[in-house]
Order: structure tokens, then C-alpha cells, then sequence
């Protein structure tokens, strides 16, 4: 499976400080749609197939303006983060070969409550607006190439609630929304009702493919940059807390890791010290006491 919900303390660990936690990703390469909830309109028609997510395998393919969702399960967008898909529409029978809608929702309650930006490829721009409340307008993002069917397009949108600012990107153009306008065209009065997070369509035959969902509020918790001291002193650490934390709970629940640790450190002291003056067999017993002792100490005061 090819769907991931990955854990964040991994993500920490090899996420800079600068950057966000991947949360959810999927591109679809293993052919099955673990990972995702349907709803709405052609619910039960969703599949993945040849390495993309379909909305429409096998139905009617027709735009009749109901809408349905495919919402990463088990989330709810958090207070910023960024979602981002390839996209791609591929027909809607009877209103020829350039009329299509395909693209993100977020706060996703139902069909009556979501905040939504998506391509419309009859009319060559990405339209970003709400429904419930409804937003006073649609914002639009031009795209003066005029997208069509069956091309795959990079989109992506990046919502902080906390500072309200909206960024929408498109085939490499973009724009933003900050202040009233965010406010404007974002569900709630632009508040974060913590409501479902994934993609959208309404009847037509569209593709997504490599949808990556990051949690930005989590680049914030002032985790070092990859290749400081810091980090690499830390990452040790809650690796082994990590690994403490899913083994069974045997006799002396995880300590086996740290005696493996003091083990190697006995053996190593007792190659380099063989032979030095002032250090006899007993000697090296009771040093390496020691340092087991302070190790199994300090890594369970870490843990706590």
C-alpha cells in the first residue's frame, strides 16, 4: 500500500525546521484507495487503477452539479497546512472535449459545507470560493496556456488560519489571499471548523495522482535542521523511545536496547584498555557497572 498516514515523531526526525510533516501521501501505484473515504455523488464509482485515483470507474461520466468528495480518512486539516495533487480532467460526457472541473476541498462538513479551489477547463481558470456559509464571490486564477482535458496539472493550495493567508498554485502560476479576502472566500468567516481535507469532483470522469497532505503547524516546533548538534544528539534518543514505546512490554519492558548498548561499550573498553597499566580485570568490571547503570538512567528519565 502506497497510502501513508506517517507518524509524526518520524517526520520530526528527518524534517527540517523550515519545512512541514508529511502527514498523508498517496500516488496510487499499488492500485487500491486505503487511505480514502467517498462521498456524495458516484461514491461507490471511485478506484485506482494504471497508478492514478478515478472518480468515475464505470458510470455515466455526466456533470449534473451534484458533488462528491475522496477525503484522506482519519484527517482534519489543521490550523495551516499545504494539500497538493496532480489533476486531471478527462471527460463529462455531453459538453465536449474541453469542459471539465477536477481539484482540493478543505473544512469538508457534507455536500453543503466545504471550501473548495478548482480547475475549470471550459473556462481556462482555477476558481477558489465556499459554500456555507457562501463566500461573497469567486476568486479566480487565470491561465492564460488554457488547460484542457486529458493533461495532468500540479495544483496546490496552502491555508494558515492563524495568520489567514491563502496561496494557490497552478501550472506554475499563483496568487494569494490574505486579510478581508481571506475572509472573504474562505468558509467561517476564515475559521478553521477542522473538517475533512482531500479532493473533489461532481460526476465527470477525473484523475488524481501523488497527493501529498502536510501539517505546516508541526514546522514549527522548533526542531533543528538536519546536520546540527542538536539533532543529532535528539534523534538517538527518540528512536529509542520510539522503539520502547511499540515492543512488547517483556521483563524490564525495552531495556533490552540499552544493554545491547552497554554490552558493546564493555567489550570495545575492554579491547582498548587490555594491557594498560592501572587497569585490572576488576577494575574494568566496575567501570562498565557504572556506565550501564548511567545509561539505563538517563534513558529512563529521557523517555518519561
Amino acid at each position: 500500500m502506497n497510502a501513508r498516514l506517517l507518524a509524526p515523531i518520524i517526520a520530526l526526525l528527518v524534517t527540517p525546521s523550515a519545512q512541514a510533516a508529511i502527514v498523508f501521501q498517496d500516488d496510487f501505484s499499488d492500485g487500491d484507495t486505503v487511505g480514502w473515504v467517498f462521498s456524495g455523488i458516484d461514491a461507490g464509482e471511485w478506484g485506482a487503477s494504471g497508478g492514478v485515483l478515478n472518480s468515475s470507474i464505470g458510470a455515466d461520466d455526466a456533470h449534473d452539479g451534484s458533488i462528491g468528495f475522496a477525503l484522506i480518512d482519519g484527517v482534519a486539516a489543521s490550523d495551516h497546512f499545504r494539500l497538493s495533487a496532480d489533476v486531471k480532467v478527462v471527460q463529462a460526457t455531453g459538453q465536449g472535449s474541453d469542459w471539465g472541473h477536477v481539484g482540493l476541498a478543505w473544512d469538508v462538513q457534507d455536500a453543503n459545507h466545504y471550501t473548495t479551489s478548482y480547475l475549470r477547463t471550459h473556462w481556462d481558470h482555477v476558481t477558489t470560493w465556499s459554500v456555507d456559509p457562501t463566500s461573497s464571490g469567486e476568486y479566480w486564477l487565470a491561465d492564460p496556456s488554457g488547460p484542457t482535458n486529458g493533461v495532468f496539472y500540479a495544483m496546490s493550495v496552502e491555508v494558515d488560519y492563524l495568520n489567514q493567508i491563502f496561496e494557490l498554485t497552478f501550472n506554475g502560476l499563483s496568487a494569494t489571499l490574505s486579510g478581508t479576502n481571506f475572509v472573504t472566500y474562505m468558509a467561517n468567516a476564515g475559521v478553521n471548523s477542522g473538517g475533512g481535507i482531500g479532493l473533489i469532483q461532481s460526476g465527470e470522469e477525473v484523475h488524481y495522482d501523488n497527493v501529498v497532505y502536510e501539517d505546516l503547524t508541526l514546522a514549527n516546533n522548533h526542531v533543528p535542521a538536519p546536520g546540527s548538534l542538536a539533532l543529532m544528539l535528539a534523534a538517538p534518543m527518540l528512536r529509542i523511545c520510539a522503539r520502547r514505546s511499540i515492543r512488547p512490554a517483556l521483563s524490564r519492558g525495552g531495556m533490552v536496547g540499552v544493554g545491547r548498548k552497554a554490552k558493546t561499550h564493555e567489550r570495545q573498553e575492554n579491547r582498548e584498555n587490555t594491557g594498560l597499566p592501572g587497569y585490572g580485570e576488576l577494575a574494568i568490571k566496575q567501570m562498565n557497572l557504572r556506565r550501564i547503570s548511567e545509561i539505563t538512567s538517563k534513558k529512563r528519565r529521557e523517555c518519561w
